[in-house]
């Protein structure tokens, strides 16, 4: 991921998601997935090391839009996502597009997803 296009409070919830999902973390606290992934060109399947960059992967940001239950609405300067986690949030994020829908959708897909882990951290603790 562009460290140039990630804030420190992004990071943060890059990371908390990151560990929800079970993703794993190298030494310099980016997350990463192993897994398996069928080759464009040749068609072939190969085992290995993926980045996970829901900021700018759609196949990502789609992980946590299903994983979370979250809604997106599309308008023409702007993007909505949604999601009723429970009675813990029912939360709308809203992100300018500045000219780009795809990146505010990502973008707004994921801080809908940090707000749920947040809420389910909290619940954890009180739970414990």
């Amino acid at each position: 991921m562009d460290e140039c296009v990630m804030t420190s409070a992004e990071m943060v919830i890059w990371r908390m998601i990151a560990r929800d999902l079970g993703y794993e973390v190298d030494e310099c606290g980016n997350p990463f997935r192993r897994g398996e992934r069928r080759d464009p060109v040749t068609g072939e399947m190969y085992c290995g090391v993926m980045d996970w960059s829901p900021l700018e992967d759609d196949g990502d940001s789609f992980t946590l839009l299903v994983q979370y239950g979250i809604s997106v609405a599309i308008a023409p300067n702007y993007v909505l996502a949604s999601s009723s986690f429970g009675r813990q949030w029912n939360g709308v994020v809203r992100e300018e597009s500045a000219g780009d829908l795809q990146r505010a959708a990502r973008r707004a897909v994921f801080l809908a997803a940090g707000e749920i882990v947040k809420i389910r951290a909290q619940l954890d603790d009180l739970a414990s």
